[in-house]
């Protein structure tokens, strides 16, 4: 059984996920998260959380009916998720424990443009399925 998720029903998860994120980043956390040969777990969590952060946010465009243009609404997605992963680490300048890395957001943006990567593909391939 399926039910119609409205633009309400994703505008509520977007709002509740952005409010996770911030919880998480308030967090104290040990910052031994490098790896012997350099390699930095919370990039990759970084892109993970910004790849679902913007999945959640074209979904929504799609259903609300806003992304009439798919260039403009990707453009859209990239700016907020700038924002907000912007907004998240100078938030955490006054956190103990923590502190502010551009490296943090470059990964957001790099799992914002993976998803929007990944729903451009596969809206792509049904295309080219049903034709």
């Amino acid at each position: 059984m399926r039910f119609a998720k409205g633009a309400g029903f994703w505008r509520a998860t977007i709002l509740i996920y952005i409010v996770l994120i911030f919880i998480l980043s308030i967090l104290r956390t040990n910052t031994g998260t490098h790896f012997i040969w350099s390699f930095r777990l919370d990039l990759v969590l970084h892109a993970l959380e910004y790849f679902i952060l913007s999945w959640l946010l074209i979904k929504y465009l799609e259903v609300s009916g806003r992304l009439k243009n798919w260039w403009y609404g990707l453009m859209l997605v990239l700016v907020f998720c700038g924002l907000i992963g912007g907004l998240n680490e100078i938030l955490q300048i006054w956190i103990p424990d923590r502190f502010a890395d551009i490296g943090d957001v470059a990964a957001d943006l790099t799992g914002a443009v993976a998803a929007i990567l990944f729903v451009g593909l596969s809206k792509l391939v049904k295309r080219l399925i049903i034709k």
